[in-house]
């Protein structure tokens, strides 16, 4: 099996370039796996995975071994601290343009591809403070090596 950590580094990798670092305030040190710290400076990104599971379909061979697709679905999405809502819509579109059918390099496994699976956008409140998220679901499915 695949490990989350390496689909992780993977994603972070394909994330941390000028396409999207030059949105954030902070470049790649605004990239977040699974939440932002407190002092975080907006807007920023975070990503985590959602679901996972391992599909061992019958009879699948490749190269003479019996091989199991990954499949994960991982969140990611850009936030802002404020009631406006485009940055965090020009961060995911520019998610959008990085992930939408990307190979992965990882280690362990042969990616198939990266899909975009749906849009997620919402705001949540906490105090007086308004957070926008804009963002999109990605199915990252990959062979075990």
């Amino acid at each position: 099996m695949v490990s989350p950590k390496l689909i992780r580094q993977a994603i972070y990798e394909k994330l941390n370039v000028a396409g999207l670092t030059s949105l954030l305030p902070q470049g790649s040190a605004s990239i977040f796996h699974q939440v932002a710290p407190a002092e975080g400076t907006y807007p920023l990104v975070t990503y985590s995975q959602q679901s996972g599971r391992t599909i061992k379909p019958f009879g699948y061979i490749h190269n003479g071994e019996d091989h199991a697709i990954a499949d994960q679905l991982w969140l990611v999405k850009g936030v802002t601290r404020d009631s406006r809502s485009a940055p965090a819509e020009d961060i995911a579109a520019a998610v959008y343009e990085l992930l939408s059918f990307a190979d992965l390099a990882i280690t362990g496994g042969r990616s198939l591809h990266v899909e975009h699976e749906t849009d997620v956008a919402y705001a949540t409140t906490e105090g007086d403070t308004q957070y926008r998220h804009h963002g999109a679901l990605y199915r990252v499915r990959l062979i075990e090596t």
